[in-house]
């Protein structure tokens, strides 16, 4: 099966010729039908070695490499199923299934190697301006940490919680608070309104720098393939 897998690799793409015989294409028409049956019924190992019997007989056809990136895709070799479905589509540009299953395996393999990316870098960030303020407005310094600034993001949240903590370790100072609205109550004590600014310095200087960070920072964008539009479909 591993000779049968290094076969149907690109370099064996390129030493078979790209016209199919109406045999051929027919065979594997009905390997590839044999193989989706195979798969049905839960015989994994029969359905895989149709496919590469099929890729084998004719690796110039497009939706044999892109059923054999499915077999890659199943056995989680996303790199070696993304070459597959790119075949496919350089095959037959008109491939949709193809193409999407390519455009896929490319945002997974380019997420896998770096994480970072859903959540922003110093390179870039997939966070929109209005998105980072937001995302400050509920949680101070969150808006920088998606932008890829995680230090100043992390000071921001830091300032913000210890102001926090401050406020509940003053005596009576946040029980006091109540007498301002109430009317009873231990007495308002100033000494809290010290830390609990500081947290609201902290929160608003946060919502702001977040948002003019996000327009210092390029905005990342997921790249599909361009779809064949300059092809001619047929219906």
């Amino acid at each position: 099966m591993a000779d049968d897998a290094e076969r149907s690799e690109p370099d064996a793409v390129a030493e078979a010729p790209r016209e199919l015989t109406e045999e051929q294409r027919l065979r594997v028409e009905d390997l590839l039908r044999q193989a989706n049956l195979a798969k049905v019924r839960g015989q994994a190992d029969l359905s895989e070695r149709l496919v590469l019997e099929a890729v084998q007989l004719a690796p110039h056809s497009s939706p044999a490499n892109e059923a054999l990136g499915d077999v890659y895709l199943e056995q989680r070799q996303t790199r070696k199923a993304r070459e597959a479905y790119r075949q496919a589509v350089e095959l037959d540009a008109t491939n949709a299934s193809a193409e999407r299953k390519y455009g896929e395996t490319v945002l997974a393999i380019e997420t896998a190697l770096n994480p970072a990316l859903l959540l922003g870098s110093g390179e870039g960030t997939y966070a929109s301006g209005k998105a980072s303020v937001v995302l400050s407005f509920l949680v101070p310094g969150l808006g920088q940490i998606v932008n890829g600034l995680r230090a100043k993001g992390a000071a921001f949240m830091g300032v913000w919680l210890v102001g926090w903590i401050l406020a509940f370790l003053v005596p009576n100072g946040m029980k006091g608070l109540t007498t301002l609205f109430t009317g009873r109550g231990p007495g308002f004590e100033p000494l809290v309104l010290l830390p609990l600014g500081i947290s609201a310095i902290a929160w608003i200087w946060s919502i702001l720098d977040a948002g003019q960070a996000a327009g210092r920072v390029e905005q990342k964008k997921f790249e599909r393939p361009t779809p064949p539009v300059d092809k001619d479909f047929e219906i």
